[in-house]
């Protein structure tokens, strides 16, 4: 009794369309900033929900803020400290890059070369790995770092990740946007 092909795929079951998966791919970014983006798009971090469900903490306080509970969406989009962070690079990086749905947003959004979504991805993945990085910091510390902490790590990994790819940008205003960021 042999099975075709077509009989295997019906098999086998249906799987979702994955949006993320162009930033996921994206071999620019830091691979311990994609991995971090990674789990936090299949919402996998150890975040104080979590870790109520595992009867691991008693607690489910926000670090960062202190005013709601941690979860995935509240730290990486709703959080406050994460708002105030997202400006300060955006202003940086000028480039406008909102918080809710950043992933989704990048993934559909059209921008003047490919090269400029590779470096805005870069961007991305720094920011949410810093934050990320951050609310652990001040979960063992229990102290929190001023957001302007987290534009400097940003920048930093940033502009270290643009100069370490050796990019042929061949869009003017591009090389320019480019030049800003790594001289700032």
């Amino acid at each position: 009794m042999s099975v075709t092909l077509l009989e295997w795929g019906r098999l086998l079951p249906t799987a979702d369309n994955v949006t993320w998966y162009p930033w996921s791919q994206n071999n620019w970014i830091l691979p311990k900033h994609r991995f971090i983006g990674w789990l936090m798009v299949q919402q996998r971090l150890l975040t104080q929900d979590r870790l109520i469900r595992m009867n691991i903490l008693q607690s489910n306080l926000c670090f960062l803020c202190g005013v709601a509970p941690e979860d995935h969406p509240h730290l990486f989009f709703l959080c406050q400290y994460s708002q105030i962070c997202c400006d300060l690079v955006s202003t940086w990086c000028r480039f406008s890059i909102p918080l809710k749905d950043s992933v989704e947003w990048w993934v559909n959004a059209r921008f003047r070369s490919l090269c400029q979504k590779k470096i805005l991805g870069i961007i991305l993945a720094a920011l949410i790995y810093q934050l990320w990085m951050c609310r652990n910091r001040s979960r063992v510390e229990l102290s929190l770092s001023r957001p302007e902490v987290v534009l400097y790590l940003v920048q930093k990994d940033v502009v270290m990740r643009i100069q370490s790819c050796n990019c042929k940008i061949k869009n003017v205003m591009v090389q320019q946007w480019v030049n800003t960021i790594c001289s700032n």
